[in-house]
């Protein structure tokens, strides 16, 4: 079945959009570990206690790890295609990773 060509259009900016955000979120990772020209730094000086601070590194790296691994899955594929094109399956994963990334830069 073909797309009619304003959808696909659509589909390539979205995907192009997804691409972008992971390319900024990956050249903010390096700022981020190597301690450079970033807002947010790995060793910032800590603003809470020790056991508050794990616990938000604890669920961040779980919201990470569930959608990052989740995601990847054939079973969770075949149902989001359900919702969204297939072409657009990989745009969506790549969006949604850059995305909790950013959530563990700011947190």
């Amino acid at each position: 079945m073909t797309r009619p060509k304003s959808s696909r259009y659509l589909i390539l900016m979205y995907g192009v959009l997804s691409y972008v955000v992971f390319f900024f979120v990956f050249v903010y990772a390096i700022g981020f570990i190597g301690n450079f020209l970033v807002p947010t730094r790995l060793d910032d000086q800590a603003e809470r206690s020790l056991l508050v601070a794990a616990l938000i590194d604890i669920v961040l790296l779980a919201v990470f790890a569930i959608q990052h691994s989740g995601m990847a899955r054939p079973k969770f594929k075949s149902w989001l295609t359900r919702y969204i094109p297939q072409v657009a399956e990989r745009s969506t994963y790549v969006l949604l990773s850059s995305l909790a990334l950013i959530l563990i830069y700011v947190f």
